[in-house]
């Protein structure tokens, strides 16, 4: 429910010092401010889920949520005040050079860089005002501090002037040590109550002092750390910027850079809100192609206080629910008039049901005050940017007032702990307060890759900076915490060779980073050629000849070639018998005397010599001499040699699953050979023959394990899902990849149900799947797992 509140308010002196409208005093400690009315300012930065993954049956519970926890803070001395920004993120900074994957980039950035980039943030600022008096308490704390006595000495000062010498013991400073207290345990139940607002980090320090100089300096469009020296006041320190106070704007300047400011306010007035909000009611915002800040302010009531103030509009409302003239027959006639002002009915109805429910203790109010800072400068020119904001709030059916003569109280009061200024405060039930608090959040990545700056104690930068559909930067990595490894499922010519070939591309901007591709359609070969890789296609005139025996040096080695042999010869009349396994191993360990340059396959069946060995030797038969396998790995010679960048391509031993199995084994077994921590990309093209596969499934399994703790990613692709009948491999795989890519499908509702089981996506996520542009827009989705 919205009630409007009429307050009145001395317009601010505009010659007066600019630091006169912030609200900070000096640091109390680490993690709290404390400000010029002895309230006492604590912030969090907090982190809502990406829009796009918050399911729509789980919105309602989130509201639910949010009303319980300002429920938990129905006090009214907390102040709160929710700051979603929306401002420019710095143009990634290329050098066009000569090696193709800086060429790219830089080619790739140039076009990137046309269009305006944002970075999204949310805070949560929470005040907790003193108990009135000691009016005078301030103003004489800052005289003494300011002749640099300390902050203990000048408090002595003050209390020994404003209460006496023998009332120190009993004065202010146990009462805010209490006040620090009340405040730590708020923050503790926001904390353990602010599911709906994701990830908290409490700030403090330079990053506390950073945020309150980013809001009292528009020209910043960044939070930067700050440090507050000693012995200086944070309202004469923060704010780097000068004001003018314009007609329509606020007009910011730093000596080098100006920011325009328009102040947008929601009127106080109920018909300037919409007869019922949904959740995430401002989200409406991110559309505009804009700087802006939201700023909502919240003075908490006690149940009491609101139980009053209803009754009194309660009052109000019946007795404007007939007008003079009504009354008037009523009176004459002695007969209920049936002119009832129907406004007016319903208002006194849901006062009546507010009164009710805060009776119950189950409700919450509170006076709002919302207000929309739009920025302008040269390149985007602030009226431009006001009419988009005006339209998405419009749309909404909201009522917003571009402020003048009340734009800077406006703009002051949405620097948290500015509660006094602010002219237009409304009156709020929980459910529109839940709607309008900011929790859905864009995604934004990291700016770092964690996992390989700590492997490689050096920072490393994001892989790529892409480019969301609200324009907001995107910082991709693979890897999500310390594991890489990511799945693409999607139907063909839906952009997936592109994204590939480019991220490619883009890890090789890394020092000595490793690419090994399993190619297929050629879909790699031109990526390949022009990062000066080795493209090996085994169809080719030249072909590949491979020999696994000839590169065994170590015991671990001959372990997997036991392993490998028995998988082989296993391909033809199925899995070896005991015997057969045990003659298997002695000609193995017989084969271990034999000089390196004498071992190939073709001498494997010369050295079974039991039982088993005629049955083995038939085995054996289809891989050497004129066998159906043979050209694979008879040999001699194993020419297999890897550079930097290193591609395969696979579509001739694709099309015969049986060697194809083998042939991947082993080319799997030489790149762990060769692995020596360096940061390392995988990629198999066409994996659905592994999924099909259950040997192979579960020996990718193991690698996808194994190969996570040296420095590995594998990135898998498939075309081939959707048409088969047999999925469950998945289930057996997803533990192990923490990030799926999903390439736009115009037909994805038919497969919501495989899209269900095997990645765990809601209706609602599939639908999005069949919005998406091929060859333009990817999916990005987290695997959350306990595997």
């Amino acid at each position: 429910m919205v009630i409007a509140v009429d307050s009145a308010r001395q317009q601010l002196n505009l010659s007066r010092s600019f630091n006169e409208l912030l609200p900070w005093l000096l640091p109390y400690d680490e993690r709290t401010i404390l400000c010029k009315d002895r309230s006492l300012l604590a912030v969090f930065e907090y982190h809502p889920k990406d829009q796009d993954g918050v399911a729509p049956e789980t919105i309602n519970v989130q509201t639910a949520a949010l009303e319980r926890l300002l429920l938990a803070l129905q006090r009214s001395d907390i102040y709160l005040w929710f700051t979603h920004t929306r401002r420019k993120d710095t143009p990634p900074a290329t050098e066009d050079r000569a090696e193709t994957p800086e060429h790219i980039a830089a080619l790739y950035y140039e076009n990137y860089n046309r269009r305006t980039h944002y970075q999204h943030r949310h805070y949560l600022s929470v005040l907790i005002r003193p108990q009135e008096g000691h009016g005078k308490f301030i103003e004489t704390f800052r005289a003494s501090f300011e002749e640099q006595r300390g902050v203990l000495g000048s408090l002595f000062a003050t209390l020994k002037e404003s209460l006496g010498f023998e009332a120190m013991h009993a004065g202010i400073w146990r009462h805010i040590e209490r006040q620090s207290a009340e405040l730590e345990s708020v923050m503790d139940t926001i904390e353990s109550m602010a599911s709906p607002l994701g990830r908290l980090d409490r700030l403090a320090h330079r990053e506390l002092a950073g945020f309150l100089n980013h809001l009292a300096s528009p020209t910043q469009p960044v939070p930067t750390p700050t440090s507050v020296p000693r012995y200086t006041l944070m309202d004469s320190y923060l704010g780097l910027d000068t004001l003018t106070v314009g007609e329509q704007t606020l007009e910011f300047s730093d000596g080098m850079e100006q920011k325009q400011v328009a102040v947008l306010s929601i009127k106080n007035e109920p018909d300037a809100y919409p007869e019922e909000t949904q959740p995430g009611v401002f989200d409406a915002l991110h559309a505009v192609d804009g700087e802006w800040t939201f700023s909502m302010a919240l003075r908490m009531t006690d149940a009491e206080t609101a139980r009053n103030f209803m009754s009194s509009f309660r009052t109000f409302y019946n007795n404007t629910r007939k007008g003079i003239l009504a009354i008037a027959s009523e009176t004459l006639t002695e007969k209920e008039s049936s002119a009832v002002n129907d406004v007016a009915d319903v208002r006194a109805e849901q006062t009546t049901k507010a009164i009710k429910s805060f009776a119950s203790g189950n409700a919450v109010a509170a006076y709002a005050n919302i207000t929309v800072l739009v920025y302008g400068d040269a390149e985007k020119p602030v009226q431009d940017q006001v009419k988009k904001v005006m339209q998405a709030l419009t749309a909404k059916n909201f009522l917003p007032l571009r402020e003048s003569l009340h734009a800077l109280s406006a703009w002051a009061g949405t620097l948290p702990g500015q509660w006094a200024l602010p002219v237009r405060w409304v009156f709020l039930t929980a459910g529109p307060i839940a709607d309008m608090i900011p929790v859905h959040g864009i995604y934004a990545g990291h700016r770092q890759n964690t996992y390989l700056s700590e492997q490689l104690n050096r920072p490393v930068p994001a892989l790529a900076v892409l480019e969301t559909r609200e324009k907001a930067s995107f910082y991709f990595n693979f890897h999500v915490g310390d594991l890489g490894h990511t799945f693409i499922p999607g139907p063909s010519r839906s952009g997936k060779s592109s994204l590939i070939n480019f991220l490619i591309t883009q890890w090789l901007r890394y020092p000595n980073a490793r690419v090994f591709v399993f190619d297929k359609d050629y879909s790699n070969y031109i990526t390949c050629i022009l990062n000066g890789g080795a493209y090996i296609d085994y169809a080719s005139d030249a072909g590949m000849a491979l020999n696994p025996i000839q590169t065994l040096a170590n015991d671990q080695d001959w372990r997997w070639f036991g392993q490998w042999s028995e998988q082989l010869l296993s391909s033809k009349n199925g899995q070896l018998s005991g015997e057969e396994s045990q003659e298997l191993s002695n000609a193995i360990e017989r084969m271990k005397v034999i000089p390196e340059e004498f071992r190939h396959l073709g001498i494997l069946g010369e050295h079974f010599t039991g039982p088993a060995a005629e049955s083995l030797r038939n085995r054996l038969s289809v891989w050497i001499g004129n066998g159906l396998w043979a050209k694979y790995f008879s040999s001699r010679n194993d020419d297999l040699k890897f550079s930097r960048y290193t591609a395969i391509a696979m579509d001739e031993v694709l099309t015969f699953p049986v060697p194809a199995r083998a042939f991947m084994s082993y080319i799997f077994h030489r790149i762990e050979q060769s692995l020596d921590g360096t940061p390392t990309f995988i990629y198999i093209e066409e994996a659905w023959f592994a999924f099909e596969d259950p040997i192979f499934s579960d020996r990718l399994k193991q690698w996808l394990k194994r190969l996570a703790k040296k420095n590995v990613h594998v990135v898998m692709a498939t075309q081939s899902a959707f048409d088969s009948e047999n999925s469950s491999a998945f289930s057996a795989l997803i533990d192990n990849v923490s990030t799926l890519i999903f390439l736009p499908h115009e037909r994805a509702t038919a497969y919501t149900e495989f899209y269900r089981v095997n990645f765990q996506l809601d209706p609602y996520q599939v639908e999005l799947l069949q919005e998406l542009t091929p060859k333009q827009d990817y999916y990005r989705f987290l695997v959350i797992s306990s595997g």
